[in-house]
């Protein structure tokens, strides 16, 4: 019944089917763009001379089936071809999918560096990436119909077996990115536990050796009342350590932020050059300081090229300072900082990263979302309160916004208090907000992709100093 109504694609664990590799099982007009299945239709309706080529095809080939059908009947034969009334001619529609399918069907995929070599001879690792990057790169066009994005299932048992390990973790994301930023299904069985905190959304079903199931939100999957997933999350930080570690040994000049969560991502991901910088969420700053742990062992005496440290581990910094983050190892490779507004001097709030190994007298809660472009940040957090719960604004007015601005904070903040309900009405918002982080992300991410993108933010600043990089680096251009 699925498949009447969806088109399946499968990649197996092991071996890649040849008709695969070929792209000959596809419905090739279900992941192409629109632009190349309208632009056969517009060159099928075209003129020549009197007609379009269609009409053309049609009265040629009328003709010739008039004359077959005249030779049978001048033979005494009581037989002729003939068809219902619709299909006494052919449409644009009937030439367009066997054109394209037709075009494709004889060239082959190859893996082209210093030599071109035929993707059957690529080893099953290599077939399996290259085909995952083929589909990715069709199925995320933008312009495919809305249509047929429902109607594609892309399954795949295990993706990560027989990979190189630096190959794990881009995979994976790419795989995420067709689902959340294009909209189609994608189904995938898999032992590499990395995903977990890596994922931005999805369901993960879980399946005991008695084949009993039981379905988790992969963002609640950190929440601490997941007792039953302890052991999972634990071997999930080790995976995504061991794919961390791989990328980037084999990728020495990018560089890899770990965070928090995955709103922390979204927010970094506005801000940065994501071919030179990955953003890496791990599920909670207790995540973050055991990823910094591990890493720091791992890349001991890595001696990479370029700037150091590759690797910067970031958390927010609490009200309360808690000193069991304080990290005894040392690495020039990796650095675990927290967020922190200073003042530098002229009273103008700028931001900063503070090695938590420093113990610098400068203290104060420091979230991400102060760290932000505030003028943004605040007219979607006024959007968000006016859309759920506009009585919260009453006493309250969105202040002059500047860098820094905190929602809560004893500097300058979001919002100034004009009434005897104002700061009743404040904690409720930051509650309001705690409860609707993704959503806001994802809000802050649209506003802030509809202005002209700076050539500096006190952001990426604070990411190179850590980086020891220069700002154009790592900033999105």
């Amino acid at each position: 019944m699925v498949l009447e109504y969806h088109e399946y694609i499968y990649i197996p664990a092991e071996e890649v089917p040849e008709e695969l590799l070929n792209l000959t099982e596809l419905d090739i007009q279900k992941v192409l763009s629109v632009k190349v299945y309208d632009e056969v239709k517009r060159i099928l309706n075209s003129k020549i001379g009197s007609g379009t080529v269609i009409n053309q095809v049609n009265l040629q080939l009328s003709n010739y089936l008039k004359t077959i059908n005249q030779n049978l009947m001048s033979n005494g034969s009581v037989y002729q071809f003939d068809t219902s009334a619709r299909k006494k001619k052919l449409y644009p529609q009937d030439f367009v999918d066997r054109i394209i399918a037709s075009y494709f069907s004889p060239r082959k995929l190859y893996k082209v560096k210093e030599i071109k070599i035929p993707i059957e001879q690529l080893s099953s690792g290599e077939q399996k990436q290259a085909i995952i990057n083929v589909f990715c790169a069709l199925l995320a066009n933008q312009q495919v119909d809305q249509r047929y994005k429902d109607a594609i299932i892309f399954a795949l048992d295990e993706p990560e077996i027989s990979q190189d390990y630096s190959n794990v973790f881009p995979q994976f994301e790419k795989l995420e990115g067709l689902s959340r930023k294009s909209g189609f299904q994608v189904m995938l069985t898999t032992h590499w536990y990395g995903i977990l905190p890596a994922a931005y959304g999805g369901t993960l079903l879980l399946v005991d050796s008695k084949g009993e199931s039981k379905a988790h939100e992969f963002y609640d999957i950190f929440s601490a009342h997941m007792e039953d997933l302890t052991e999972m999350k634990f071997k999930s930080v080790y995976d995504l350590v061991t794919s961390t570690v791989a990328f980037v040994r084999a990728y020495p000049k990018k560089r890899v932020i770990i965070c928090e969560g995955p709103t922390d991502r979204l927010y970094l991901e506005n801000y940065l050059n994501l071919d030179k910088v990955k953003v890496i969420p791990v599920g909670g700053r207790k995540n973050v300081a055991l990823t910094a742990q591990l890493l720091i062992v791992a890349l001991n005496n890595a001696n990479l090229t370029g700037s150091a440290p590759h690797v910067l581990c970031v958390i927010d910094t609490d009200s309360e300072l808690i000193r069991e983050m304080f990290l005894d190892g040392k690495s020039k490779e990796v650095n675990l900082c927290r967020w922190q507004l200073m003042d530098d001097g002229r009273k103008l709030k700028l931001v900063s990263l503070i090695n938590l190994k420093d113990r610098s007298d400068k203290y104060s809660r420091t979230v991400i979302e102060d760290v932000l472009d505030s003028e943004v940040f605040g007219s979607v957090v006024k959007s968000l309160v006016y859309e759920k719960q506009p009585e919260y604004m009453k006493d309250l007015r969105l202040d002059t916004l500047d860098v820094g601005s905190q929602v809560i904070g004893t500097g300058k903040t979001l919002f100034t208090i004009i009434g005897d309900k104002g700061q009743y009405n404040l904690s409720r918002i930051e509650k309001l907000i705690n409860n609707n982080k993704g959503y806001l992300a994802h809000m802050y991410s649209r506003e802030f992709g509809k202005q002209k993108l700076s050539d500096s933010y006190p952001i990426t600043k604070a990411l190179s100093d850590a980086f020891g990089c220069d700002e154009n680096n790592i900033i999105k251009k």
